[in-house]
C-alpha cells in the first residue's frame, strides 16, 4: 500500500520558506515539546485529550528506512508530535506551538484541542520527547487548511504520513549521496511523486531553473548498491518501486517543478528545506 505525506502547498509553503530565509528554525527545547511561544503539555499518545473543543490532527509516523509504521519495542521512548503554526515567523517571531502528544506504541498518533487552524496551515513536527541521544533527524510535514474548511470543533482529520529518519539513516543517505555538507544541518526537502490517484510514478525528475548546484537524488528499491544509485551513477528520475522518493539536500528557496516528459502535468511548486530538518511534500499530478 502506498503511504502517502500530506502536501505541503499554497501559501502555508511560502511562509515555511519565509522561516528558513529569516535564519530560524523549530527550535526543539526539549521535555515539553516546545518549538516556540504558547508551549502545550504533551498528551501521552492522545490520552485523555480532549477532542471535542478544538480540531485535531491523527496519523501514522512512517520510518522512512522501512516504509513501515514506527513501532515501539519494549524499552524504546515514543517520539513527540507538535502541531505547529508558522505564522508569527511571517513577521520575524517564533513559530508557535498549539498542541502536542507523545506517539502510541503501534506508531499512531492523535494531536487534539488545536483551538484554531491558522489560514496557513499546520506543520506538524516529529522529534524526541526529550533532551539525549541524537536517534532521530527532526522533520516536517504540511497540513493544508482547506482540509479543515467548513469542519467544526471536534473534527479530526486523519490519515496523515509523518516520516520520521533515523539519525543512522540520515547519516546513510548523505553518504550515498556523497554530501560534503552536513545534513543534519544543511536539511532536506525530501517529496513523493504521485499521479492523479496519489500512486507513485516512474521517471520523474524534480528540479528548478537554479539547481545546478543542488542536484536532485532518486531513490530505488535496493539499496545495496547504494540509494541513490544503480551501482553504475546515480539514479536519474524516479522509481515508483521506492515511492518515488527524492531528495534534495540544502534545498534552496525557489520553484521547483517535475517532470515525466508529459505523462503526467504537475504544477510548479514554490519549496525549499530548512536548517536541521528534513522537510516531506509531495507532487500530486493534476
Amino acid at each position: 500500500m502506498q503511504l502517502r505525506v500530506a502536501s505541503l502547498t499554497g501559501f502555508a509553503a511560502v511562509v515555511l520558506l519565509g522561516i528558513t530565509a529569516c535564519g530560524r528554525g523549530f527550535e526543539y527545547e526539549g521535555g515539553d515539546g516546545s518549538t516556540g511561544p504558547g508551549t502545550v503539555e504533551v498528551e501521552d499518545c492522545g490520552s485523555g485529550a480532549d477532542t471535542e473543543s478544538g480540531f485535531n490532527i491523527a496519523g501514522t509516523v512512517v520510518d522512512l528506512e522501512t516504509g513501515e509504521p514506527l513501532a515501539l519495542a519494549d524499552g524504546d521512548e515514543p517520539l513527540c508530535l507538535v502541531a505547529v503554526d508558522p505564522t508569527p515567523a511571517i513577521t520575524g517571531g517564533e513559530p508557535e506551538d498549539l498542541a502536542a502528544s507523545s506517539m502510541c506504541s503501534d506508531g499512531t498518533f492523535l494531536i487534539a484541542g488545536i483551538a484554531e487552524i491558522p489560514v496557513i496551515g499546520v506543520m506538524v513536527q516529529v522529534n524526541e520527547c526529550g533532551e539525549g541521544e541524537d536517534t532521530v533527524m527532526r522533520t516536517v510535514t504540511g497540513v493544508a487548511s482547506d482540509e479543515f474548511d467548513g469542519k467544526s470543533a471536534g473534527f479530526t482529520f486523519e490519515g496523515v504520513i509523518a516520516h520520521s529518519v533515523s539519525a543512522s539513516y540520515r547519516d546513510q543517505m548523505a553518504a550515498d549521496a556523497e554530501y560534503e555538507g552536513d545534513l543534519e544541518l544543511d536539511g532536506f526537502l525530501g517529496g513523493f511523486v504521485e499521479d492523479e490517484a496519489e500512486l507513485p510514478v516512474s521517471g520523474a525528475t524534480v528540479t528548478c531553473g537554479a539547481c545546478a548546484d543542488t542536484p536532485t537524488f532518486y531513490m530505488d528499491a535496493n539499496p545495496d548498491d547504494g540509494l541513490f544509485s544503480d551501482g553504475a551513477g546515480f539514479n536519474e528520475t524516479t522509481d515508483a518501486d521506492s515511492n518515488a522518493m527524492f531528495m534534495i539536500p540544502g534545498a534552496i528557496i525557489t520553484t521547483y517543478t517535475c517532470d515525466d516528459g508529459g505523462v503526467h502535468s504537475w504544477p510548479g511548486e514554490l519549496f525549499g528545506s530548512l536548517s536541521g530538518y528534513g522537510v516531506f511534500i509531495s507532487f500530486t499530478a493534476e
